[in-house]
């Protein structure tokens, strides 16, 4: 272990990168679906999470600030 740290240390490129986290990600955790497949917990269309780490940072930025606004029926957090 103790060589491949040091192979790592010195020849970066050598190094396995973590994958990018999208820290704008507004998965509440819930991932349920209405009939018109979007998710009552984060009111994303199924698309879109699918697709969601494939989103330039202006398409997220753009889907996140829609969402204030997205009516979806069945909602989880909508006030009964």
């Amino acid at each position: 272990f103790l060589y491949l740290l040091i192979c790592v240390l010195q020849q970066p490129s050598l190094a396995i990168q973590a994958p990018i986290i999208n820290i704008d990600n507004p998965c509440q955790g819930i991932c349920e679906y209405n009939k018109e497949n979007y998710c009552i917990g984060c009111k994303r269309y199924i698309n879109e999470i699918f697709n969601w780490y494939d989103y330039t940072d202006e398409q997220v930025a753009a889907i996140n600030e829609e969402l204030k606004t997205r009516k979806v029926e069945g909602y989880f957090f909508d006030e009964v």
